[in-house]
């Protein structure tokens, strides 16, 4: 009797064992999960541990183990995962952490792991993080400061946007770190400076990546070939910028460095081809466009910029001061070629001209500027060519003309006399 209690015994002890290990394995089976002390973690594919959030942290301040106990002995810590410590309603119920350190062993930030963290003042990142993903520090509004280790090879967008004290970033130096991504820095006014000269094995920057920052001077790495559009758009601080030189950086994006408020000068590198719309719109300090002497596409006289052949008139600088008389080369005036030269006082154009593009005196706003006289080989002006030319009182439109587009002299307060032509008439009540 005695020993069939035992055998029963014995069996309930095996039972017992076996079911424990089945549990533990459960827990280190890949998509297992559990807390240890504050940390929420889940077990990746490769046995290790991704952090997946905390508990509310004593006084804000976290520092990350390398490794966690997870039951059956520790596991290491290799991954922050997406939207670890993310709000579920950052206005309501924002984030507590004010400083974090990562261990090491972390190797990926998971997008918008950090996002909206507007209580973080420091980060320091493991040495050997190779990813970070999109919105992994969004709108970390009290961090001042991030050095990338140069381990990091890949970088989502909008990783540090809207970062509103950032004020200095060191990227990542390596060979495998070769995109800017866009969107990184969008918002962070107070971001005057970072090692992106030294980049030299970066070929591309994304669009908008600077977009409403603070930085006041930057000389881009010749590696790079591809810029996005608005990468520097309303960078109201910047003085200076030296576009890449290489035979690859072709093209200057659509709005590159528009509303740039204190760009004073700018040099169009030999191997730029096309330049992209509006890509100087609203530089109103800028005062003089240089060009490479081996462009095959541009070129420059007294700062203003012109195709090689000099037959059209593409950039008058807003910040160009004093009157213009145009080459006699020039057969069209480009489409907003002079917006908001407020500066200018008088110009002469050429009897070879033969079109004024669209806007192409829009906002010349100087009182001096009085009166612009349009040649006979004029056959086409196109929308709001003179709009808001504030000081221009007189205006005589040739007889030869063909098209004039509508809303031509809209907001010409002082124009007091316009001579047209008797095919022009009808349509004139359109043209103000």
């Amino acid at each position: 009797m005695k020993q069939r209690w035992k055998s029963k015994f014995l069996a309930l002890i095996l039972v017992v064992i076996m079911t424990l290990g089945v549990l533990t394995a459960a827990v280190q089976a890949a998509g297992g999960t559990g807390t240890t002390g504050v940390w929420k973690w889940k077990i990746l594919d490769d046995g290790t541990l991704g952090i997946t959030g905390c508990t509310t942290p004593s006084g804000g301040d976290l520092i990350l183990p390398a490794s966690l106990e997870t039951g059956s002995g520790p596991l290491a810590v290799t991954s922050i995962e997406a939207n670890a410590f993310k709000s579920s309603s950052p206005l309501f119920f924002p984030s507590d952490i004010k400083t974090f350190v990562m261990p090491d062993s972390v190797t990926r930030v998971g997008d918008s792991a950090f996002y909206w963290c507007n209580k973080l003042t420091s980060v320091t990142l493991s040495a050997n993080l190779r990813t970070m993903g999109a919105s992994a520090f969004f709108n970390c509004t009290e961090l001042t400061s991030i050095a990338l280790p140069d381990t990091l090879e890949s970088i989502g967008a909008s990783a540090l946007a809207n970062c509103s004290v950032l004020s200095e970033v060191r990227l990542p130096d390596n060979a495998g770190f070769t995109a800017l991504p866009e969107k990184l820095f969008n918002g962070d006014t107070l971001l005057k400076t970072t090692n992106i000269v030294s980049l030299t094995h970066l070929t591309s920057i994304g669009k908008m990546a600077f977009l409403g920052t603070g930085i006041e001077n930057i000389t881009l790495p010749n590696s790079v070939t591809v810029i996005g559009n608005g990468a520097f758009n309303a960078c109201w601080h910047l003085a200076s910028i030296n576009l890449p030189d290489n035979p690859g950086f072709t093209a200057i994006p659509d709005s590159i460095l528009a509303e740039c408020k204190a760009l004073q000068s700018l040099t169009i590198p030999a191997s730029v081809t096309s330049i992209g719309a509006d890509a100087l719109n609203g530089c109103n300090v800028l005062s003089s466009i240089t060009v490479a002497g081996t462009n095959p596409a541009f070129t420059s006289e007294g700062g203003v910029l012109y195709n090689a052949a000099k037959t059209i008139l593409i950039c008058h600088p807003a910040g160009r001061s004093g009157s213009l008389t145009i080459p006699d080369s020039v057969t069209e005036i480009g489409n907003y070629a002079f917006l908001n030269s407020s500066h200018l006082t008088a110009v002469t154009i050429p009897d070879s001209v033969e079109r004024i593009g669209e806007g192409a005196f829009f906002n010349c706003s100087n009182p001096s500027l009085t009166r612009i006289t349009l040649p006979d080989s004029v056959q086409s002006i196109g929308s709001y060519a003179f709009n808001a030319c504030a000081g221009v009182t007189q205006m005589t439109i040739p007889e030869g003309i063909e098209v004039i587009g509508p809303y031509t002299f809209n907001a010409c307060g002082s124009l007091t006399g316009i001579a047209l032509s008797d095919s022009l008439q009808a349509s004139a009540t359109s043209l103000f």
